[in-house]
């Protein structure tokens, strides 16, 4: 009797490759359909009318990914700069060094440390409205989590989650708890206490993911950090006071981009964060006499490491142009939508919230969704009695955690690339959890629900 055959995740590239495949496919079975846009930019929900189909032809297959890549430059060379800057601090080894130290000072200090980072970032999803802003830190998270004996899965972790339950409560977030809220009529950053109340029950679920996990790691591992201290110590990387200007300027640095991303009157964008992490990155080389040919071979050695990423987000889009060229991303709102229209009032919520989840794979940017949908909710709560507080809350909740998870969203990929993490071992690895977090969530909406929020 033969054995039995591992059930394998396939590669990344050949998943979004099927996805490709299969949204070609779409344009010649689905019906196209469109709204109507209102003056204002919006769509009008009772105008949804059959156009002509438009099928994807070969040259559309071909074309798409290049499209893809270029719709996405923005985040793709934010992602190729920043890490190239990040690489040039990762040569310097100056977060390794002071983590050892850190460690050496202070027993059992590894947990403190996971807690401290997934709290900040947590807070930065929420309060800042970070997602992707948050990819470029997490090679740095990486190397703070491997320095202390564990593996880059961790790192990646200590970063997601936490993100994940930050933007997906959106406590303060201007970019879509007050985008959504305006739309919908309500004032906004109303309802603000059942957001913080959400947030820190996804903050302790995510916690109990990172530390079971080091706790776990740890078990199968037991001499690592050890190991890891070891080698610290083979290699000479003691903690040199031009290894603490190094950390303190990147600290500094840190704090600058999340000042100048936050600072509506500034308004960093990504373009800004990847021009100052090169910037970053020429200031640390000059600290630490790197000098030009060690420095420029670090940063090409970061950017070399996120270019499969950024071939991956643009194969992930090029999927979604297909569809959107096709006037199938319509057809398939308006599909979905009008399920609502026969649903009990409790469940409306929980069922917007599945929906968005669902569409979050087609649309990862909450403003593309609202435009769409939010006109069309909004009017069908009012009719079925159900809150407009409600539909916001269950779309920031849908519009937040599989965005982390799904292969065709662009911050879940670059962020499994910064940890060179394969999307498909990620995603192996953490679609329980995303499951049960968002299983969290409907009840979370369902509560919302029942309370009259």
């Amino acid at each position: 009797m033969g054995k039995k055959k591992e059930f394998r995740v396939p590669n990344t590239f050949v998943l979004l490759i099927i996805v490709l495949i299969v949204a070609a496919a779409l344009t010649y079975i689905i019906p196209a359909g469109e709204y109507n846009v209102l003056e204002d930019g919006t769509f009008d929900p009772d105008s949804y009318h059959a156009v002509e189909r438009a099928p994807a032809g070969f040259s559309d297959i071909i074309l798409a990914i290049p499209m893809g890549l270029a719709s996405q430059a923005t985040i793709i060379f934010m992602l190729l700069l920043s890490v190239g800057g990040i690489e040039i601090l990762n040569e310097t080894k100056s977060i390794n060094a002071g983590i050892m130290k850190f460690i050496s000072s202070h027993k059992n200090a590894d947990i403190p440390v996971l807690v401290v980072l997934a709290v900040i970032f947590g807070c930065l999803g929420s309060f800042a409205g970070w997602n992707i802003e948050c990819v470029p830190f997490i090679p740095i998270v990486v190397s703070i989590v491997t320095a202390m004996g564990y593996d880059k899965m961790l790192g990646l972790y200590v970063v997601v989650f936490p993100a994940a339950a930050g933007w997906s409560t959106g406590v303060l977030n201007l970019f879509s708890t007050a985008y959504l809220q305006s739309m919908a009529g309500l004032p906004v950053f109303s309802g603000l206490w059942y957001r913080i109340v959400s947030f820190v029950i996804f903050m302790a679920i995510s916690l109990v993911f990172i530390l079971g996990y080091a706790k776990r790691y740890r078990k199968e591992h037991a001499d690592t950090g050890r190991q890891a201290a070891e080698i610290i110590v083979e290699e000479g990387l003691d903690f040199t006071p031009t290894r603490k200007i190094t950390l303190a300027v990147a600290i500094l640095g840190l704090l600058t981009i999340a000042f100048c991303t936050c600072n509506m009157d500034i308004g960093w964008g990504l373009t800004h964060v990847g021009g100052f992490w090169v910037l970053l990155g020429v200031i640390i080389a000059f600290i630490n006499k790197l000098g030009v040919g060690r420095t420029i071979d670090a940063f090409v050695r970061g950017v070399q490491s996120i270019i499969p990423v950024g071939i991956i987000i643009g194969i992930a889009t090029g999927a979604l142009i297909l569809l959107e060229n096709a006037n199938l991303m319509h057809t398939i709102i308006h599909a979905m939508a009008t399920t609502l229209a026969n649903t009990p009032k409790a469940l409306v919520g929980v069922l917007i919230f599945i929906f968005l989840t669902l569409m979050n794979a087609l649309i990862t940017g909450v403003h593309g969704k609202a435009a769409i949908l939010m006109p069309i909710l909004v009017p069908l709560a009012s009719i079925l009695s159900v809150s407009h507080q409600v539909v916001v809350l269950a779309f920031i909740f849908g519009d937040g955690f599989s965005n982390w998870f799904w292969p065709t969203s662009s911050i879940g990929v670059a962020s499994a690339g910064a940890a060179n993490v394969a999307m498909s071992d990620w995603m192996k690895i953490s679609w329980k959890k995303f499951l049960l977090i968002s299983g969290v969530a409907a009840v979370l909406v369902f509560i919302a629900s029942l309370i009259g929020y």
